[in-house]
């Protein structure tokens, strides 16, 4: 399996230059013309500002009508919550989130095939050691 696989940044890229994301990333503050980088330098920098950007959930690929709902759009009413709030019909938040959870398997089983035992021993090291020096 290859990284690849769990997370594109070309998929991400076309899915946050579409009008709709790139109205509310604008709405949000973002730069006019999309950069990744600079948009996440502006996210970064909302982190620091904040405890939370609402609009996260653009940059984790959450469907968008569930990131308008969680800021507020009146017209999207709360349908469930799992991982996140999914607002009016669950289908396209549903199928996102068994595809955050497959990439997550994805990834978990990708860190156990790079060398359990050299992760043991780093996370003992750190363990046995003064971690004020951090």
């Amino acid at each position: 399996m290859k990284p690849s696989e769990v997370y594109s940044a070309g998929k991400y890229q076309r899915t946050a230059t579409t009008e709709m994301y790139g109205r509310l990333a604008k709405k949000c503050g973002y730069p006019e013309d999309y950069n990744l980088n600079c948009y996440l330098e502006h996210l970064a920098n909302k982190f620091l500002e904040n405890d939370l950007p609402h609009e996260v959930g653009i940059f984790l690929g959450y469907p968008l009508k569930d990131v308008l709902g969680y800021i507020g759009h009146s017209l999207l009413k709360l349908a469930k919550i799992k991982g996140w709030n999914y607002y009016r019909d669950i289908s396209t938040s549903e199928i996102k989130y068994e595809d955050f959870r497959s990439a997550k398997i994805k990834v978990r089983n990708l860190i156990g095939q790079i060398a359990p035992d050299y992760l043991w021993l780093s996370a003992n090291k750190y363990q046995n050691s003064d971690l004020s020096t951090y």
